[in-house]
């Protein structure tokens, strides 16, 4: 027993000293961190990592005396992902440590030697939410601060429109159910610029106090934030005390000394837990609103408004009349979860349409209001509910919907339960985008109309129709309201016009899509058993993304190639699929056709595999394609690799028929090439084909890619025996080209042949020479056409989408005419159209001036003018085996519009022609037409031809048609058939009309000569 004892003392003596020595060591670290800086440094180390977020950072600097009762601070940092929003300087805290005991947190004084505040943080998304307890927020401790001294505040520019220097002192306390604060704000350079307010919410003493302040003289903060015209004076003030079941105030407002503002206020609580709000009275307090407010609170402002509530249980409104000079608000009624309902709302304009305006980012949304009206009538458990509204328009930055009518109606809805269905619908009128591919797809009228089964857990979409010129269809589905994930089937239908015109003529019927999709409240999408089917195109598969990760597969077929090739006929079908991270999914693709008719030749078998990693900053993969073309094989292979940034294509090898293509390529960041491919191609013909084109031919060569100084240059050497398409022929070509930068087209070197016919033309030793200098590209064309000299020569510049050539010499003969270009010239070229400035070339026996704009697919204006200053332009042509001859004075001709539909005026003068049959003189010749077809050699043509005299070897028809002769005609033409109709005909020997049609001679392909 006695050594018992004696372990016992001894063991609780070893225990007394563990505790006496785990006392010493809390003391010393309590001591170490409250009382050393070092030991403070680390405890904020501590608390900054504690609050800060990756959207928020706080950075506290030089912290000292954490525990002795005089805390300082340096710094205090608050940044987000842009950097620095504010900073806190010399924060000082001087309060009791021991008050933490009873649990109170009391300071003497709470100070800042100044706060910046730089501009306002960036938004956080408020994940927040869905994470908290629900409870409401209390504080741990009472806190009671005596003195609040913040001299020097700085607000920026971006914040308030200007830098502001603000003052801020006072005082205050709260706990877990009180609220007690003095605050005295005011400017610096101006101290009668201020605000002060005395707030006191006790809810457990039955107290309210609201005592506040604003007063600003002209061009203050408040004027300048709310642009208030003339910036004026700005006044505020707000008072009311008392107990909170029976609590008076009055809010009042005025600009320059002038009251616009009076609204008293009045809250009475009965035993029952009934609490009634009172509003009464108004003003016209237009010039104090923000200018998006300001239309809709012009006038004068009546408020009349008496209501009671009673938790989320019960409300009702005795009196609810709000009125302005733009709308009227008017309420009465009770709506209740346990009794009967009765309550009636309805908007109207004042004398017109409500124009409400509100602040967008991109400027400003307005919808132009008819009216508005809510009814809720019934029990609680079957409330007939009905919503209305009328919208003239919306206009938004993006675009314009006209008359939007919007309607909810439920006949009996359970509000206890918040269950029942409601029948949503929506409709608009007329819609306009300013993006060509929102005008396409959303044209109006529309009409989307759901039948929704609410439920206190989940909505049902029991379907949503969508109804429009060009979409339509269902959707069925749930939301869950708990968890917010949706699941909806969709079957949507829509005409080939919502797609870009380049793609909608290729689809013949309506496109229509089908499928299941999920989405939860993450941001997590599943879509599975897609379906799109058209004529043109059939798809089906599925889409994943969860956590920024993709799976996708989608398979298919195009079942007539031709229309999207137009050269091509045949059918092939398609699979693709992706899979991993959305940066940087793994891709495989595969096309397959069992035959494809191209340009007369077969392409079967064909294959083509894509397989790799569809990363933008380091791309990889394997390209092949095979097949055979008119029983020749075809295989291309191409490999992509990346390291460091480079994309590397160590592989590129293509083998169609007996063509090849050898080589390899890096890409750059600009994904410009570097490197050098050679190529052999003894059959064009069969490269031709799969472009669909008709060619023959054979060319060799290297193409040699080079980047140097940020630029990507190329080198072109290659030769052939010859090339043909269609009916042009070029002998023994040869290709020796330096592009000094591919970008701007900076070439230099030489293109020449032995000959190249074109037709019944042919070009001897055709010689095309480049020489770059600066931005300017200089050429030279040599050769004989006609066993004649050819020569050109100019430049080619490039600058902001315009491309220049600059002629300075055109010297040719063309069947026997020498033409020449009379001085310097220039043609601009921009999006397709060219610009001709005047250019002048003188044909030895007339000139010929060209001036104006030249479009093949837009719009065209262009003039040309034919005259010969030494008196008219003679010419002669064999006439049936004989010789005619025309004396042409001056002809002009113009073309305004568009090639299917030009505006045509062609007027010329002739001295005299001569014919076998005769001649005449002084004859004038007009043809107008309003729109013809160029391309097509068709419209309607109204023609006049006046003679002055006539001379005919006839003697009759010179007895019939003496001189002077007028003839008018209105034309029918076409390429086949010219018809007249009404034609009239007058001289001084006969009157006479005609109408019919006859099938023109063709036309010659001899020019007249000199």
């Amino acid at each position: 027993m006695t050594v018992l004892l004696r372990i016992l003392g001894r063991l609780f003596r070893i225990a007394l000293y563990g505790l006496a020595l785990c006392v010493v060591l809390l003391l010393a670290a309590v001591a170490f961190v409250g009382f050393t800086d070092s030991g403070a440094r680390m405890a904020m180390s501590y608390v900054e990592k504690l609050i800060s977020t990756p959207e928020r950072t706080v950075v506290l600097g030089d912290p000292s005396g954490l525990l002795t009762g005089r805390l300082r601070i340096g710094s205090a940092v608050l940044g987000d992902r842009k950097g620095t929003y504010a900073e806190v300087r010399d924060v000082a805290v001087d309060w009791s440590p021991l008050s933490l005991a009873f649990l109170e947190f009391k300071a003497q004084l709470v100070s800042a030697g100044s706060v910046s505040l730089l501009r306002l943080p960036e938004p956080v998304a408020e994940a927040s939410a869905s994470s908290s307890s629900g409870k409401p927020f209390s504080l741990p401790v009472e806190v009671r601060v005596g003195s609040v001294d913040m001299p020097k505040i700085l607000i920026g520019e971006s914040v308030l429109g200007r830098e502001q220097e603000l003052r801020l002192s006072g005082s205050g306390s709260a706990g877990a159910n009180y609220v007690a604060l003095k605050v005295a704000l005011s400017e610096q350079a101006r101290p009668d610029a201020r605000v002060n307010a005395d707030i006191l919410f006790n809810p457990a003493g039955n107290e309210l106090r609201l005592d506040a302040d604003i007063a600003e003289p002209r061009g203050g903060i408040l004027a300048t934030l709310l642009r208030l015209p003339g910036e004026p004076a700005v006044g505020i003030r707000l008072k009311g005390e008392g107990p909170l079941s029976a609590w008076g105030g009055r809010l009042s407002a005025g600009l320059d000394g002038q009251e616009v503002l009076s609204l008293d206020g009045r809250h009475d609580l009965s035993t029952a837990g009934l609490h009634t709000i009172s509003l009464h009275g108004g003003g016209a307090f237009e010039g104090l609103m923000p200018p998006q407010l300001r239309s809709l609170m012009a006038g004068t402002t009546a408020i009349d408004v008496v209501a009671a509530f009673e938790g989320t249980d019960l409300l009702r409104i005795e009196k609810g009349d709000i009125s302005t000079g733009a709308f009227t608000l008017k309420a009465s009624g009770t709506a209740s979860v346990k009794g009967a309902n009765d309550l009636d709302v309805a908007l109207s304009g004042t004398t017109q349409p409500i124009d409400l305006r509100l602040p967008l980012s991109g400027g400003e949304a307005r919808f132009v209001i008819d009216g508005a009206t809510v009814s809720l009538t019934g029990p609680a458990d079957a409330s007939a509910l009905d919503v209305a509204a009328t919208v003239l328009s919306v206009e938004v930055p993006q675009g314009r919907v006209e008359d939007v009518r919007l309607s909810a109606r439920s006949p009996a809805f359970d509000l206890a339960k918040r269950s029942g269905t409601v029948n949503v619908l929506a409709e608009t009128g007329a819609t306009a985008f300013n993006s060509e591919d929102v005008n396409r797809a959303i044209k109006g009228p529309a009409k989307i109309a759901a039948t929704l089964a609410i439920a206190p857990e989940q909505i049902l979409f029991e379907p949503v129709t969508i109804e429009s010129t060009t979409l339509g269809g269902t959707i069925t589905g749930r939301h869950d309201l708990w968890t917010g994930a949706t699941d909806a089937t969709f079957k949507l239908f829509a005409l080939p016009a919502v797609l870009p015109e380049n793609l909608s003529a290729k689809f013949g019927t309506t496109i229509s899509a089908e499928g299941r999709v999920t989405a939860s409240s993450e941001g997590a999408i599943d879509l599975q058993d897609f379906q799109l089917k058209s004529d043109a195109l059939e798809a089906a598969g599925r889409v994943s993304l969860k956590g920024g990760v993709l799976d996708a597969a989608l398979s298919g077929q195009v079942p007539e190639i031709d229309r999207f090739l137009p050269q091509a006929k045949g059918a092939a079908s398609f699979d693709i699929s992706a899979a991993g991270n959305l940066d940087a999914p793994q891709v495989k693709g595969a096309v397959r056709s069992a035959g494809v008719a191209l340009a007369g030749r077969t392409l079967a078998n064909l294959a083509i595999d894509i397989d790799g990693k569809a990363d933008r900053s380091s791309p990889a993969g394997e390209v092949s394609v095979s097949g055979e073309l008119d029983g020749q094989q075809i295989n291309l292979r191409s490999s992509v690799t990346s390291s460091s940034g480079q994309i590397s294509m160590p592989v590129v090898e293509a083998t169609i028929g007996t063509n090849t293509v050898k080589g390899a390529l890096a890409l750059g960041a600009d994904f410009m090439p570097d490197g050098t491919l050679q190529f052999a191609f003894p059959d064009v013909g069969l490269l031709a084909s799969l472009a669909g084109q008709s060619a023959t031919g054979d060319l060799a060569g290297t193409v040699t890619f080079a980047r140097a100084e940020g630029r990507t240059g190329l080198v072109l050497n290659a030769t052939g025996s010859n090339l043909a398409r269609d009916n042009v022929t070029v002998t023994k070509p040869v290709i020796d080209v330096t592009v000094e930068d591919l970008r701007a087209l900076a070439a230099t070197g030489i293109i020449r042949a032995d000959g190249v016919t074109a037709g019944e033309n042919d070009l001897q030793g055709p010689v095309v020479e480049f020489n770059h200098q600066g931005d300017v590209t200089g050429f030279k064309v040599s050769g004989r056409y006609e066993n004649a000299p050819l020569a050109t020569e100019g430049s080619v510049s490039q600058l902001q989408g315009v491309t220049t050539v600059a002629l300075s010499r055109l010297e040719a003969t063309v069947k026997g005419y020498p033409l020449r270009l009379t001085e310097a010239t220039s043609i601009a070229i921009r999006d397709g159209a060219v610009n001709f400035d005047h250019m002048t070339i003188d044909a030895g026996i007339a000139e010929a001036e060209v001036s104006g704009t030249f479009s093949a697919s837009g719009e065209s204006d262009l003039r040309a003018y034919l005259s010969r200053a030494g008196g008219p332009i003679d010419l002669k042509f064999p006439v049936d085996g004989k010789e005619a001859s025309l004396a042409i004075e001056s002809a002009n001709l113009s073309m305004v519009g568009k090639m299917q539909s030009a505006r045509l005026s062609i007027a010329a003068k002739l001295a005299s022609a001569a014919f076998p049959q005769g001649s005449i003189a002084n004859a004038e010749l007009a043809v107008e037409s309003a729109s013809f077809n160029i391309l097509e050699q068709s419209g309607q043509v109204t023609a006049s031809v006046k003679v002055g005299e006539t001379q005919f070897v006839n003697a009759d028809l010179a007895r019939v048609l003496p001189g002077p002769v007028t003839l008018d005609a209105n034309l029918s033409v076409q390429p086949s058939l010219i018809g007249f109709d009404e034609v009239a005909l007058a001289s001084a020997g006969a009157n006479a009309k005609a109408s019919g049609s006859f099938a023109p001679r063709q036309a010659s392909r001899t020019l007249p000569s000199s």
